[in-house]
């Protein structure tokens, strides 16, 4: 937040009072849904997600997923998985919805593969958190085990024994990630080239001296 020199020198009392607030590091904002639903009942939606779900099942990359998750060596137990931004179950404008059913399933088959893999641990307990969900995708979610949690509860879920699956998010998730608490493995779509370290450095000259650029 910036201010003015005249709002320092002469602020109001209520200006005063955000002036002395420290700076958080992160901000948090989120707004509440207003979608409607295009699906008319809980039923209905189960309907969708299990033909979805069945799709997911029987694909390359269902199997590639199990096998990930059966062989990969992770020092932490989890115990936990948090999502970030799947998408809304009933988006209205999504057709025919199936990139939301599909990741959701792919939730529910890595909370399986590594629960077989502890299984003298409790159940995996999966979390969602997305701003768009409506009424319907929260009651449906619960059904089949997936807690919805408001933003920021999410966040305040991640701890070392937590796996965070999120793809493509509209929110630097990562990044907030990283800063809280650093999880135990974190699944995510791929990353564009311009996050990543460039190596290609070479000497050219910039303002009459010879500088390194990548």
């Amino acid at each position: 937040m910036y201010h003015s020199y005249e709002e320092i020198m002469n602020p109001n009392p209520q200006q005063l009072d955000n002036l002395l607030q420290p700076l958080n590091p992160i901000t948090f904002g989120w707004t509440q849904s207003d979608d409607e639903s295009k699906y008319s009942s809980p039923s209905e939606l189960s309907a969708s997600f299990s033909k979805h779900t069945g799709e997911w099942e029987q694909s390359v990359m269902h199997q590639i997923v199990k096998k990930v998750f059966e062989s990969v060596d992770i020092s932490a137990k989890i115990d936990k998985i948090v999502c970030f931004g799947l998408g809304f179950l009933s988006n209205p404008w999504e057709y025919p919805g199936r990139r939301s059913h599909v990741q959701h399933a792919a939730a529910l088959t890595m909370a399986s593969t590594l629960a077989k893999r502890y299984p003298d641990q409790s159940p995996i307990r999966i979390y969602a958190q997305d701003p768009r969900y409506t009424d319907l995708d929260k009651i449906f979610l619960g059904s089949i085990g997936i807690t919805v949690l408001a933003d920021p509860k999410g966040f305040l879920e991640v701890d070392e024994r937590t796996l965070v699956f999120s793809v493509a998010p509209d929110v630097c998730v990562r990044q907030i990630v990283a800063d809280l608490n650093r999880p135990a493995a974190m699944v995510w779509d791929a990353i564009s080239d311009d996050t990543k370290e460039k190596e290609d450095w070479r000497e050219v000259e910039r303002w009459g001296e010879m500088v390194w650029m990548a």
